[in-house]
């Protein structure tokens, strides 16, 4: 099994991009434009998600919140990504785990992605 990466952001161009990138690294990459509720993320069980700050209907940091006060998602490495002046300082008030501040160079993502997924999880085929 592949490690998945749920990537969470209305721009369906720069999915698709990321979709071939982490594809090339073994990953399986699920992309949604938005969500209404966490039951939307654990449908999927994603080993990591990325996360947009600016969603059609609900911010990013909030989400992020949503999922690290829940026993069930605590856990999942969760990476703002965004344009956003001072997405630094919301990761830290949302308890991301990192952020990736847009635009962004693809190593830089491959890197952050590959040092999480070396680093926590197990459950998945790892190649990195």
């Amino acid at each position: 099994m592949k490690c998945k990466v749920l990537f969470i952001d209305d721009d369906i161009e720069l999915q698709s991009i990321l979709k071939i990138v982490l594809e090339d690294e073994s990953f399986d990459l699920i992309g949604m434009v938005d969500i209404v509720g966490v039951t939307d993320i654990t449908y999927h069980n994603p080993d990591l998600i990325l996360l947009d700050e600016w969603l059609p209907d609900k911010k990013g940091s909030d989400i992020c919140l949503e999922l690290k006060s829940k026993a069930e998602t605590v856990d999942i490495p969760v990476i703002l990504f965004s344009a956003v002046n001072g997405v630094e300082k919301i990761a830290a008030r949302c308890k991301a785990d990192a952020f990736i501040s847009k635009p962004f160079d693809i190593n830089h993502i491959i890197n952050v992605i590959n040092s999480f997924l070396a680093q926590a999880l197990s459950n998945c085929t790892y190649s990195g």
